[in-house]
């Protein structure tokens, strides 16, 4: 039991370390994706 709680408890850091390193890729990742939809959503009212 005690082993898994020290696992838990490595697992947490890891993740929150690939969370801050992962955040800017994400944040562009996202960005992108608003402006494709931007310009798919454009092209659809013009026509």
């Amino acid at each position: 039991m005690a082993f898994f709680l020290r696992l838990k408890k490595v697992y947490r850091k890891k993740r929150y370390v690939l969370r801050l390193w992962a955040a800017p890729f994400l944040l562009r990742g996202g960005a992108a994706y608003f402006n494709l939809g931007g310009i798919f959503y454009g092209n659809a009212t013009n026509v």
